[in-house]
């Protein structure tokens, strides 16, 4: 297909880049660490998220308070990691599907925005393997 036909296709469709990230998030078995952008000093794949938010929060980045957007955790019994990290003041995150041990979260730093993806089924074994300059959906 070519590049002229692909960009109509998309166009006529209304795609959004940003909306499809958030459902077919980067495998992390392929990201290259080298390729990510520098954004957050000392930030490494691999970091748990407990740390990597500490770090984040310390450089002067604001987490941006998507709880207004989520409300399965308004249910006292909701289990989902998403949950768990809303009760446990993580308001930045966007979601952690239930598919793929894949959270996501938002934060910003002036005009600029960080979006940064962690790996695990637990609050604990979160770690980070991808983060971009990338606003949230919701922002725009």
């Amino acid at each position: 297909m070519n590049a002229l036909l692909f960009a109509s296709l998309l166009s006529a469709a209304n795609f959004d880049a940003d909306y499809d990230l958030r459902f077919y998030p980067p495998d992390p078995e392929t990201v290259d660490a080298r390729k990510l952008p520098y954004l957050v000093s000392g930030l490494v794949v691999g970091t748990t998220f407990t740390a990597a938010r500490k770090q984040i929060l310390k450089q002067g980045w604001r987490p941006y308070n998507l709880l207004k957007t989520w409300r399965a955790d308004e249910q006292p019994d909701c289990v989902l990691l998403d949950c768990e990290l809303h009760r446990n003041g993580v308001v930045e995150v966007e979601g952690c599907p239930t598919d793929k041990p894949v959270c996501t979260f938002y934060y910003r730093k002036g005009k600029v925005w960080l979006q940064l993806m962690a790996t695990g089924e637990t609050r604990e074994t979160l770690r980070v393997y991808y983060w971009a300059k990338q606003a949230p959906p919701s922002s725009h």
